[in-house]
């Protein structure tokens, strides 16, 4: 059943990188700006045995930006980027200021151990390893009798 999640998860993000594209060069074409400058995520999920392998390239997000947070079923990754850009003159100083955020929820495919999850980030990119739980320890319980 996982595959059938990764399959479509592959499948909408490539979808959603066509319309991009698409988008965008249909305002180049028209002249128009678009905001799209600011910060990116992609985002790969693979699968082993024992645990799942979240990399997202994070173009335009410095690391002390980015925000992780974990359930059991899902992992949120937001990151925000700021920019300042000021330009000075003959009797004045103007001050730019843009900032831009980014969030992704990602579902996951089996349940994981939260407290466990460890995160990594080098050249824009971020890489998270989460364990899964040991669905195969299971424990008997045995009901009290009154």
């Amino acid at each position: 059943m996982h595959d059938l999640t990764a399959w479509k998860e592959n499948e909408i993000n490539r979808l959603r990188k066509d319309l991009d594209a698409i988008f965008q060069r249909c305002c180049r074409d028209f002249g128009i700006s678009l905001f799209t400058e600011g910060p990116g995520m992609q985002v790969h999920l693979t699968e082993t045995d024992t645990e799942l392998i979240l990399t997202a390239e994070m173009s335009g997000i410095r690391p002390e930006d980015i925000e992780i947070s974990a359930s059991e079923d899902s992992i949120v990754i937001e990151g925000t980027c700021r920019s300042e850009n000021v330009t000075e003159g003959e009797g004045y100083r103007k001050v730019e200021t843009q900032s831009s955020a980014i969030r992704r929820r990602i579902a996951l495919p089996v349940r994981i151990r939260v407290e466990e999850i460890q995160a990594e980030y080098e050249n824009q990119r971020l890489k998270i390893v989460i364990p899964k739980c040991d669905l195969s320890k299971k424990r008997s319980i045995k009901p009290l009798i009154r």
